[in-house]
């Protein structure tokens, strides 16, 4: 059921590796490699995500989910900026 999202994670697995190879080959500061192997972290644990989903359900559950904590996010911050901004 997750086959397309599970291969579309490659594009945050392979291009990351191909990243860190040239940052060494460059001679770039250690921090590019960590950005290009963090990325390649969080692609392969989504990778293993979409592998354990099964049914029809956990999709929308897992495409919703970031959308309702983004907006109760915002509300929350919506009142802390109401909070601190002077009356």
């Amino acid at each position: 059921m997750g086959g397309g999202n599970t291969v579309s994670n490659l594009i945050m697995i392979i291009p990351p590796i191909f990243g860190a190879i040239q940052s060494i080959r460059d001679g770039l500061e250690k921090r590019y490699i960590a950005a290009f192997l963090a990325l390649t972290v969080v692609g392969m644990g989504s990778w293993c995500f979409h592998m354990t989903l099964k049914y029809e359900m956990q999709f929308i559950y897992k495409n919703t989910l970031p959308e309702m904590q983004a907006k109760s996010e915002g509300s929350d911050l919506k009142e802390l900026v109401l909070k601190l901004s002077p009356s």
